[in-house]
């Protein structure tokens, strides 16, 4: 079972990969702020103490860590390099607003999408 939901998640994470992932690529890496070398490195490094944290601490502190979007925390260092190198004019609001609705929409969008995949699963298992 669990091998199976693995290989379904794996699936999942390729196929979004191919289709959208070059676009999010682009929107992120040239539509929110402009980056330099120095304020790149912040963002990464910002980026990355983020997600070690909300993986580690947890951990220590309630017995397992929590899971974050390694997308959202990248999004989060390079606007917050962008706020503080420019203000909010270094910053392309109407990008980073999009983002967000779009991510508050991905919530309800992946539970209906697996309560339809697992319903779907059920179906065919139970007719086979």
């Amino acid at each position: 079972a669990m091998l199976m939901l693995a290989a379904f998640g794996s699936v999942g994470i390729a196929i979004g990969g191919f289709t959208i992932g070059p676009r999010v690529i682009r929107t992120v890496a040239f539509r929110i702020t402009r980056l330099n070398i120095l304020s790149g490195l912040a963002a990464e490094l910002s980026n990355a103490l983020v997600v070690y944290l909300f993986t580690t601490l947890p951990y220590y502190l309630i017995g397992f860590g929590l899971p974050i979007s390694t997308s959202l925390a990248t999004v989060g260092s390079i606007v917050g390099v962008g706020l503080t190198g420019s203000g909010r004019r270094g910053v392309n609001v109407g990008v980073v607003s999009r983002l967000m609705g779009l991510w508050v929409l991905t919530v309800p969008a992946s539970a209906t999408l697996s309560a339809a995949i697992y319903l779907l699963i059920r179906f065919v298992l139970a007719v086979a």
